[in-house]
């Protein structure tokens, strides 16, 4: 074979392959197929991930039935715990002023009694003890003049002097709550919560009295006197108040361990049958002691995660999440 057909031959053999690789009845690899129903794999569609007994385990997830509860929906004031310290200036200075008060009125009758008697004390004198009896009356009525003032005209009837006692040593607490105009409180409310701040463990506090507070002008809104006892009230701290308005719900209790946020909604995971957990969305409108109030989403008996539930929101979703409104 010459040199230039062997030239040509391998031409044509380049030329062959070249239009197999291009061949479109060739037949082309697939890529690898991932199992989506392997333990741990979210379906973002659901909401919901599907876990081994192990990843339960490994997660330290913790779930607990639902509980049927009644709920209303809420208005929402902001409350201060008072310092005790102004209360005990204001008793203080009455009670000073009384028993001046007593001494000067019984001097001024001890003198007038002995008016009309041999060796009768002068009418100077006894003009003296009318001025000093009358100036330890006023005196009175100023130091009860501004006990009114701090606390409001009606605490007459709504404290004793046991409660005033108790208020002056600090023993009871006394919680000034105001109420946001858009909140639309304009009466003392029948009942009414105190809530300590998120994440405390103390318990909401004991209401012994409630009245209506002076209006402050610096704090917009409707004022209400709380007399409150236990723990969580240090003299300073901040607390909110939650008053009943409107007709009763009824739904199913979600503890506050429960709720995670995560893209700015509030979300709490309930487990189904075979390793399934949904996240159900809700909302925070209905506060209670233990948690919130829920209607509609979930139901009564729904098995709700109340440990775990942000890890396990972070495996469904791929993301992070916040435990806790």
């Amino acid at each position: 074979m010459s040199i230039r057909a062997a030239a040509l031959l391998t031409v044509l053999c380049a030329l062959s392959g070249c239009a197999r690789e291009a061949s479109p009845d060739a037949p082309r690899s697939e890529p690898a197929k991932t199992d989506q129903s392997e333990a741990g794999a979210p379906n973002s569609a659901t909401n919901t991930v599907t876990l081994s007994a192990e990843q339960v385990e490994k997660l330290g997830l913790r779930v607990k039935p639902a509980t049927e509860i009644s709920f209303h929906a809420q208005a929402e004031g902001y409350a201060q715990v008072w310092s005790h310290e102004p209360i005990a200036q204001l008793l203080s200075d009455l009670a000073t002023a009384t028993a001046a008060q007593r001494q000067s009125a019984a001097a001024l009758k001890r003198l007038q009694s002995l008016s009309q008697s041999p060796g009768a004390y002068t009418a100077d004198a006894v003009e003296s003890a009318e001025q000093r009896a009358a100036a330890d009356e006023s005196a009175v009525m100023l130091a009860k003049n501004r006990l009114s003032a701090f606390f409001g005209a009606d605490h007459s009837n709504s404290l004793d002097g046991v409660i005033l006692d108790h208020l002056a040593s600090g023993h009871l607490k006394l919680v000034r709550v105001t109420f946001p105009i858009a909140a639309e409180v304009h009466a003392v409310p029948t009942t009414l919560r105190l809530q300590p701040a998120f994440g405390s463990t103390h318990q909401s506090p004991v209401i012994h009295a409630r009245f209506e507070a002076p209006a402050d002008p610096a704090v917009p809104g409707y004022s209400i006197w709380v007399v409150a006892s236990g723990s969580g009230l240090a003299e300073g701290t901040r607390l909110t108040a939650l008053a009943p308005t409107g007709p009763a719900l009824h739904g199913a209790l979600v503890p506050s361990s429960a709720v995670v946020v995560s893209d700015d909604r509030y979300w709490c995971l309930v487990e189904g049958p075979q390793g399934t957990f949904t996240r159900i969305a809700m909302t925070t409108d209905y506060p209670v002691a233990d948690g919130y109030g829920v209607s509609g989403s979930i139901k009564a008996g729904a098995a709700i995660v109340v440990s775990g539930a942000g890890e396990l929101l972070a495996q469904m979703t791929g993301g992070g999440a916040d435990s806790g409104p």
